[in-house]
């Protein structure tokens, strides 16, 4: 979940599509001054961490060969966010997916060569 996280936090959303501005000038300038990663006027959809801390994703067989994962959270504030911002604040983009398999690849590596016994 950590790309997940990550990307949110960058404003982002699965299509790589910044999400929906603030309205408020005084709230985007408080969010910006926590957290200036998705710029002044975006969302990073964190604020007491809730919502970033319950996600989760479940496998979802997308062919014979092929998983995918359908992400959400458990917070009770998803609804609300789905509703504003769309189902697209789940899922990563081209940007994030791919910073996530060079670190599976890495990972699975390392840990196939020492069930190999190698360093």
């Amino acid at each position: 979940m950590d790309f997940q996280r990550d990307q949110l936090m960058h404003g982002k959303d699965a299509k790589g599509e910044t999400l929906q501005p603030y309205q408020s000038t005084m709230y985007a300038e408080e969010k910006n001054a926590r957290n200036p990663l998705p710029g002044k006027w975006n969302p990073d959809l964190k604020d007491t961490g809730s919502f970033h801390e319950q996600m989760f994703a479940v496998p979802v067989a997308k062919s014979d060969k092929t998983v995918n994962a359908k992400v959400s959270s458990k917070d009770s504030k998803t609804p609300s966010l789905t509703k504003k911002y769309g189902q697209d604040i789940f899922g990563l983009s081209g940007e994030f997916e791919e910073r996530m398999r060079v670190d599976m690849t890495e990972k699975f590596g390392k840990l196939w060569k020492k069930a190999a016994g190698l360093k």
